[in-house]
């Protein structure tokens, strides 16, 4: 397990390096987001972080679903495959609306801020919830309640940043382009 949480680390943070050529990935030219573009919604940072918000309680809210559907069945595995397909829609969903965007450059500083935000309250829940934990009963030990709490609050610091630098950084121009 640990295998798979380095090799996770270091594709995210290759994905981070490589952040141009992942922006090309999806193209702007791209039919969906030549119609999401049209929408009012997209000029404005506020409502297009309010977007961005909702958009990633909705990911996190259906992944966390199925991985919970996923217990209740026990197949084997698929929660690797849950979690993968969960953070390349992420990912997706990230660029697409990156795309969608066509307000000032510091209005996508605050999209991003806004949008990212919903891992931030997940952190700060999470570190909560770490500082809080306390046994059920006398004798019950938190070990590994608090070692699940800490790859939580990995997993959300590493979602905001990403969310943030994938929607709120401009996109730098490239000496090919």
């Amino acid at each position: 397990m640990t295998l798979i949480g380095v090799i996770g680390i270091a594709v995210i943070i290759l994905i981070m390096f490589n952040r141009n050529m992942m922006m090309k990935v999806v193209s702007p030219t791209n039919p969906m987001i030549q119609k999401l573009k049209k929408w009012a919604l997209f000029e404005n940072p506020w409502r297009s972080g309010f977007l961005l918000f909702g958009c990633n309680l909705f990911l996190f809210t259906s992944i966390s679903g199925l991985l919970y559907m996923q217990m209740l069945f026990l197949l084997p595995y698929i929660h690797i495959v849950i979690m993968l397909l969960g953070v390349l829609t992420s990912l997706y969903c990230w660029l697409v609306l990156f795309h969608c965007y066509y307000g000032p450059e510091k209005g996508r500083l605050i999209m991003g801020t806004i949008g990212s935000g919903f891992y931030l309250i997940l952190l700060i829940l999470c570190i909560y919830r770490l500082l809080t934990l306390t046994p059920n009963f006398p004798g019950d030990d938190t070990f590994m309640a608090a070692v699940g709490i800490v790859f939580g609050i990995i997993v959300t610091i590493t979602a905001c940043v990403c969310c943030f630098i994938f929607t709120g950084v401009p996109r730098r121009k490239s000496i090919n382009n």
